[in-house]
């Protein structure tokens, strides 16, 4: 099952008679140079492509599925902020787009528009740390990262980031739809994990004591650690730092571009950095990848656990879904990331666009096929 929804898909059948002369960096240096491909199998294809600017698509008159698009042109446009996003759906730059989280509450002012709620996405939001960094050795420890969880109202943060439209989380199998949960992340989701007693017990049994300002210390070492943020996305992590401020530990947070950001993390002799606040995609069947396998490719974050290694492995070639549950309820038990709830997406679309429910799957996943346009408003 692994292999038919996650494997597969890592691979791309390239015609050789049409791409045989190139090699692999020449086809990654004309990606957005829509000369270049010949060959498209999806419902558009790609017409112009401007950095930082848009991709214009249109419809492959050679697509012979059974959804053929009902619009003639859709253009993707990059902006840059949560209010040239908002403004751009005001004015009507834009018909379709992401409502940001923070300015849902001015969601009235965009008279023109439907909201559609949908997701939240196939994947998981998560607090990440680099174990490979020498000042923060205390996340090496389990009861610590087991602190962390017990220390996080999941339910605060959906209702104050997502105006109550989210889900808790406690590990890296998306519980929307709920076909892949084991029977204990249920029970979990169902009851939540939130016990601030409990992880001020879990601290003191890893001995980490309240010093005279109330952070936690241990042979003369403080619980701190500096948490990476990208743009726009400082009311999570706000939060989140208020919240284990109350059981002693101290997050200082900095504002830092993704692409600078990334750069840290997946450099492999990086021991700088010292925390994230990221999300991570799945794939179809949502074993998390290479991301905390030892010495996995994508594993910027240091994760070495040979026992869930093990397990991870052993989903790959046992029929059944028994192998995911036990690998799920160790990653939950573990933290390796601590997990933290996920939003549901807001989608504001001009009146007369419709289809949209349909062309958004309840995971995130955006079908522009499946939209049409109205003369209506």
């Amino acid at each position: 099952t692994w292999f038919e929804l996650s494997g597969l898909s890592d691979f791309y059948p390239y015609p050789a008679q049409s791409w045989q002369r190139y090699t692999v960096k020449q086809m990654n240096d004309n990606m957005t140079n829509p000369k270049f491909f010949s060959v498209v199998d999806g419902p558009f294809r790609l017409k112009s492509f401007h950095a930082g600017r848009y991709a214009s698509m249109v419809p492959n008159l050679a697509y012979s599925g059974p959804d053929k698009p009902h619009i003639s042109r859709l253009i993707f446009r990059f902006l840059n902020s949560n209010a040239s996003v908002f403004f751009a759906l005001k004015s009507g730059t834009v018909q379709l787009g992401n409502l940001p989280d923070p300015l849902y509450p001015a969601r009235k002012q965009l008279t023109n528009d439907r909201l559609t709620i949908s997701g939240p996405n196939w994947g998981f939001n998560y607090l990440g740390f680099n174990f490979s960094n020498p000042k923060i050795a205390f996340v090496n420890s389990l009861l610590v990262r087991q602190a962390m969880m017990h220390a996080i109202n999941q339910d605060l943060m959906i209702k104050v980031l997502g105006f109550g439209h989210g889900a808790r989380a406690y590990g890296l199998v998306p519980g929307n739809p709920p076909v892949y949960l084991s029977p204990e992340a249920k029970a979990l989701l169902k009851h939540g994990a939130y016990d601030p007693a409990l992880a001020n017990k879990l601290l003191k049994e890893a001995g980490w004591h309240r010093g005279p300002d109330g952070i936690r210390e241990k042979d003369g070492h403080k619980m701190a650690f500096t948490l990476y943020i990208p743009p726009s996305m400082i009311r999570g992590p706000t939060l989140l730092a208020t919240m284990l401020a109350k059981v002693g530990i101290l997050v200082r947070m900095r504002e830092m571009p993704f692409n600078e950001l990334y750069e840290k993390m997946i450099d492999p002799h990086s021991k700088n950095w010292q925390a994230v606040y990221l999300a991570w995609s799945q794939t179809a069947y949502p074993t998390g990848g290479s991301i905390f396998k030892c010495g996995g490719v994508q594993n910027g974050y240091h994760y070495c656990n040979k026992e869930m290694d093990a397990m991870m492995d052993r989903i790959r070639i046992t029929s059944g879904l028994d192998a995911l549950y036990k690998f799920q309820n160790y990653f939950t038990d573990q933290q390796p990331v601590i997990v933290l709830p996920n939003m549901k997406l807001f989608v504001m679309a001009a009146k007369n666009i419709h289809g949209v429910s349909h062309a958004i799957t309840p995971g995130g996943n955006f079908y522009p096929q499946f939209l049409w346009v109205s003369h209506d408003q």
